[in-house]
């Protein structure tokens, strides 16, 4: 194997198993942490987040030595680029399709290779899965063009939002970084994609209106165009609610695990009941995508049935990620779930869970704005998903920044308040939360 060493400002819970499988790990950057322990040697290469600033000292010195530098979606790219590459892509929900796609592959006996980006409580390694198989599961992120350099073989997008505000200028711009992405699909590949989503139906309607491009019956084919480069061809599957879908579901509703049923749908017809334990219309949703992406890696109509036995079970024990709906705790009959939702999409979904979870029980939405450029251009959206609950407490944006970000925060009070209101309280310290919650 190779000898692998690395470096973060704080220490965190992932770095944990690196530590484990034998990294070198180090807190803090330094000169010193890209040397060998002798200190004369210098590694091969450097690989280096988007977060990471080309001043860095440790960027600087790997430049100065002739070490070579490389982005971590180029790193990605040559990684996968031999294995059956399944990139899992979209503005919300990536971590929770990848991972459940990941663990119902797993239980169906394939010996695949898995990295999502969020912990799995379910697998062995928290967000990896090592395999000896073809087959290569690969959360595949928009932010700063990091999916740009991969090849897929078959491409899922969940859904396409106005997301990252300080990378896209608007939404035109997120589906332009992923028309790019879809010129990746290998030849003879698949793109599954959300046929509800309004963005990614816009997406598909461009796709057919590129010069030189054809689709017709679900197949895309371009073989003159420059707008693509070479010839591509790859079939598209869409999957939803709307029975215009290739695989849908209908008769939602809530089951006894707090999760939900429904009755899986190919072009009309009613093939099998799905349970999921994880909550919320948006899980179905990344339930269809993994169905529809098992299915498209099968490939054969005539085992589609059988297949679709095996993988109700794993999908019904599929315990979701953390930090999506995580049950942390219960007190004097309150339950406290924490959730990583940090777009109003997604602040509106998780509240919905809740609701399905609970119908009979006051919510109250406990926010953190995340980033102050997403709470400026997005405050109306955020106040209108965070209607959702009854009662809503919102923090400062960020305590070491908190003149600019608490103004920012009222703003999102005010906003709230002229939805449906209800006093709501800014708080500056997490501490105060916990003695809110108390009052509550």
């Amino acid at each position: 194997g190779f000898e692998v060493s690395g470096s973060d400002l704080v220490w965190s819970s992932y770095m944990e198993g690196l530590l484990e499988a034998g990294a070198n790990l180090h807190i803090g950057h330094s000169v010193s942490n890209i040397q060998g322990n002798d200190g004369s040697r210098f590694p091969n290469a450097v690989v280096a987040s988007s977060a990471i600033p080309q001043d860095n000292v440790e960027i600087l010195h790997a430049k100065s030595v002739g070490v070579p530098i490389y982005k971590r979606d180029y790193w990605l790219a040559k990684l996968t680029e031999k294995y059956n590459l399944i990139a899992v892509s979209g503005s919300h929900g990536k971590s929770t399709t990848a991972s459940m796609l990941a663990y119902v592959l797993k239980a169906m006996g394939d010996d695949l290779t898995a990295i999502v980006g969020a912990h799995v409580p379910q697998f062995p390694d928290g967000s990896i899965f090592y395999g000896g198989g073809k087959n290569f599961v690969l959360e595949a992120d928009e932010y700063d063009g990091c999916f740009l350099g991969l090849s897929p073989s078959v491409a899922v997008v969940t859904n396409l939002d106005w997301e990252h505000v300080d990378i896209f200028e608007d939404e035109d711009a997120v589906k332009s970084i992923f028309r790019r992405f879809l010129k990746q699909i290998r030849v003879g590949g698949h793109l599954v994609i959300c046929g509800d989503s309004q963005c990614a139906r816009s997406l598909l309607d461009q796709i057919k209106q590129d010069t030189g491009l054809k689709y017709s019956g679900g197949v895309v084919s371009n073989q003159s165009s420059d707008l693509w480069g070479q010839g591509h061809d790859y079939k598209i599957i869409t999957y939803g609610f709307s029975s215009f879908n290739d695989w849908y579901a209908e008769s939602v509703c809530p089951n006894v695990q707090g999760g939900s049923d429904y009755i899986l749908c190919e072009r009309g017809r009613p093939l099998a009941q799905i349970s999921l334990q994880i909550p919320g219309v948006h899980n179905v949703l990344n339930s269809l995508a993994v169905i529809a992406t098992v299915l498209t890696l099968i490939g054969d109509k005539r085992q589609s049935h059988e297949s679709i036995a095996c993988l109700k079970l794993p999908l019904s024990k599929f315990m979701g990620v953390s930090r999506r709906f995580d049950l942390i705790g219960t007190i004097y009959g309150c339950h406290i779930y924490d959730d990583f939702a940090h777009h109003p999409t997604e602040v509106r979904a998780v509240l919905q869970a809740a609701r399905q979870r609970f119908p009979n029980k006051a919510l109250i939405a406990v926010f953190q704005p995340h980033t102050y450029s997403r709470l400026v251009v997005l405050k109306d959206d955020f106040a209108n998903a965070l209607s959702e609950a009854d009662q809503v407490v919102v923090s400062a944006v960020l305590v070491f920044w908190l003149i600019i970000f608490a103004v920012s925060s009222f703003w999102l009070i005010m906003a709230i308040n002229s939805v449906i209101c209800i006093v709501r309280s800014m708080l500056p310290e997490k501490q105060m939360i916990g003695i809110s919650m108390e009052r509550i």
